[in-house]
């Protein structure tokens, strides 16, 4: 396809190329198509006037070509948008300590995640500064993906399912400090004039496979700079016996 695309283009060009050189050896009362009649001027006239229009059409066309027709091309640049947007996200490594807890363990901090599908709640989340400036995490702002690919909110455990998504407030953490919390997912509804957090809606499918895993991204200000932190929780590894999506 982009072969074809190619080929028309270069073939505008060439037309382009035609034209220009056409109309510039174009000597003064000579007009470029044999031209007879009455009132051969004024046809001269209109004659250039419709090859220009002919000519601009033409610049037009392949501008437009040029621009979209090499899919090669647009190919690159979103892979590269897409490279930067990886640059922006520090993926981590995980290991687990034991059977329920996944460790990611950074160069400013240490966040850990345990599963428990059998509470009320889903995740325990534990964060330990290791800087000598506070880190700051803003809850509003995490996106928790299920095991479906679909996008949710979280709610703390000082939040209640029906609150409204102001109650929850960024949290503090001082240097060497620690904080823990427990982690649900929640989607954001509009109730009685607010913006609500309510219960996760999915399909809560099982969890069938090894490489079954949820996805949290955390935007955490560390050093006074805030980052996107990708973080792959493998349930299918980290304990066989799960018997559905924690968010269900």
């Amino acid at each position: 396809m982009g072969k074809i695309l190619n080929t028309v283009v270069c073939f505008f060009i060439f037309q382009v190329f035609i034209e220009c050189r056409a109309m510039l050896c174009q000597k003064p009362g000579q007009s470029i198509f044999a031209v007879h009649g009455h009132n051969t001027a004024k046809k001269r006239g209109k004659m250039k006037t419709s090859r220009l229009l002919a000519l601009g059409i033409v610049c037009a066309a392949a501008t437009l070509f040029l621009g979209c027709g090499s899919p090669d091309a647009v190919s690159y640049y979103q892979n590269e948008e897409i490279m930067d947007d990886e640059r922006s996200l520090n993926y981590q490594l995980t290991y687990n300590t034991n059977s329920n807890q996944m460790v990611f363990d950074e160069d400013s901090f240490t966040a850990r995640f345990s599963v428990f599908p059998d509470k009320a709640y889903n995740f325990e989340f534990t964060l330990i500064n290791k800087t000598d400036r506070p880190v700051v995490i803003d809850w509003n702002l995490i996106n928790y993906i299920d095991l479906d690919g679909r996008p949710h909110s979280i709610i703390t455990d000082n939040v209640q399912y029906g609150d409204p998504v102001t109650a929850q407030r960024p949290t503090r953490v001082q240097p060497q400090g620690t904080v823990s919390t427990l982690l649900r997912p929640a989607d954001r509804e509009e109730r009685d004039g607010a913006m609500r957090l309510l219960p996760a809606r999915h399909s809560g499918r099982p969890v069938v496979d090894s490489d079954d895993q949820l996805l949290m991204i955390m935007p955490i200000k560390v050093l006074g700079q805030v980052r996107n932190y990708r973080f792959s929780l493998p349930l299918g590894q980290v304990e066989s016996d799960i018997p559905w999506d924690p968010a269900w």
